[in-house]
């Protein structure tokens, strides 16, 4: 027996693309949020890193922080972002 999708409703599939990219959105986050600490950790030991031209301190910014704080972002607006775009 073949199934077949005749319609989707309106509001089912803005509720499963909002819920499956908000958590593709979280997870593209982390790995970013990741690969950023590290190099923010490479970059703070290195003496003549050309960020320190910018006015940005390295010892300033906790990387704690953007492991929590960057995947939130990338969920929810990725959410919304990607959402709107289906």
């Amino acid at each position: 027996m073949r199934y077949e999708i005749k319609a989707i409703g309106f509001w089912p599939f803005i509720k499963v693309s909002f819920f499956f990219n908000l958590i593709v959105g979280f997870l593209f986050g982390l790995l970013y949020a990741l690969m950023l600490s590290v190099i923010m950790t490479i970059a703070g030991q290195l003496s003549n890193f050309p960020i320190e031209g910018l006015g940005i301190d390295i010892e300033e910014l906790s990387i704690g922080g953007l492991v929590v704080i960057i995947p939130i972002m990338f969920a929810l607006l990725g959410a919304v972002f990607y959402t709107l775009i289906g």
